[in-house]
């Protein structure tokens, strides 16, 4: 492969979708190096099509155009600004700006890979159909790569030191509920035995790397997936086996760390609400204060002032 395009979009685009500027760009070749490894060894581009969900604005994209030669890559996300500047300065590639909800504008099993960094890993209420349109966009047989947030990552994203990683007891696990996608957006993270559980009902899990390292730093899992036969709804996904106890283990936990940081957010709330409380007596004081009394002539006679100078002067400019 020839080297990819080293073009690098504007600070807040490459900020967005995680890391520094700096290094946007070794973040791109290791994303590629992970997708190539997960693949088949059998694997070829030649005529194959290739989805990436949640693209931004072409990082991990960048690295594949020296291929679109023998591939058609199309790009996908809900981020307009990302898009238009991918779509300006990324030939070769198609790119299209989606709903926060399925399906796409794109024919079903029409792709042969479809991938996604730091995707799954923020998608709350439509993670579901999001994975069940995955299934219907790929064609028989087809592949799909997805980094996951798994223990690694607990302490500094999840619910940090006050509460341990549980892995029975961690399903698929929701933090920071309520944060805007430019604040990051929420966390969502995900146990193996839940990822086998409900993604292996539409697919066959080829690899699951629970650990994975960038720079000697622990960070994202990745999962392999390969299209199975038959269709896949969202309800098939969600579905879950009142028998398995961890699945119950996992949703009462989930909801007491949600709980928790709403009172959090109750809290800060309320913090909030009373400095300004405070700044407005204060405020309220200084206008009523007898200082601010005494001075209120002056403060008229200097606004009469400012007044007859402007009438002045708009006269002599006629």
């Amino acid at each position: 492969m020839s080297s990819p395009i080293a073009v690098q979009p504007p600070d807040r685009l490459a900020i967005r979708v995680g890391g520094t500027p700096e290094g946007y760009r070794d973040i791109a070749a290791f994303h590629r190096e992970r997708i190539l490894s997960l693949l088949p060894p059998e694997w070829s581009w030649d005529g194959k099509r290739v989805l990436d969900f949640g693209c931004g604005p072409g990082r991990t994209l960048s690295e594949f155009v020296a291929a679109t030669h023998g591939a058609e890559f199309v790009g996908c996300d809900i981020h307009d600004q990302s898009i238009a500047w991918a779509r300006s300065n990324l030939p070769g590639i198609s790119f299209l700006l989606n709903e926060e909800r399925p399906p796409l504008d794109l024919p079903s099993n029409s792709f042969d890979l479809v991938y996604g960094v730091s995707v799954f890993t923020h998608l709350t209420e439509h993670w579901s159909g999001w994975l069940a349109e995955t299934h219907r966009l790929l064609r028989p047989g087809g592949f799909a790569i997805f980094s996951f947030l798994g223990e690694a990552l607990w302490e500094p994203f999840g619910a940090g030191t006050s509460t341990r990683w549980a892995d029975d007891e961690t399903g698929m696990m929701v933090t920071g509920l309520g944060r805007t996608w430019d604040e990051g957006g929420p966390n969502v993270f995900h146990s193996e035995w839940w990822l086998r559980e409900h993604w292996g009902r539409g697919f066959e899990v080829v690899e699951l790397r629970a650990r994975d390292t960038y720079k000697g730093v622990e960070g994202h899992g990745w999962i392999a997936l390969r299209r199975g036969d038959g269709e896949l709804t969202a309800a098939d996904l969600e579905r879950f086996d009142p028998a398995d106890r961890r699945e119950a283990l996992a949703l009462a936990r989930n909801l007491r760390i949600l709980m928790r940081e709403g009172g959090q957010q109750a809290e800060r709330a309320q913090a909030l609400q009373n400095e300004i409380s405070r700044l407005r007596t204060e405020l309220d004081g200084v206008y009523a204060g007898r200082s601010w009394r005494l001075t209120a002539p002056l403060r008229l006679a200097a606004s009469k002032a400012r007044g007859r100078l402007a009438e002045v002067s708009a006269r002599r400019s006629r």
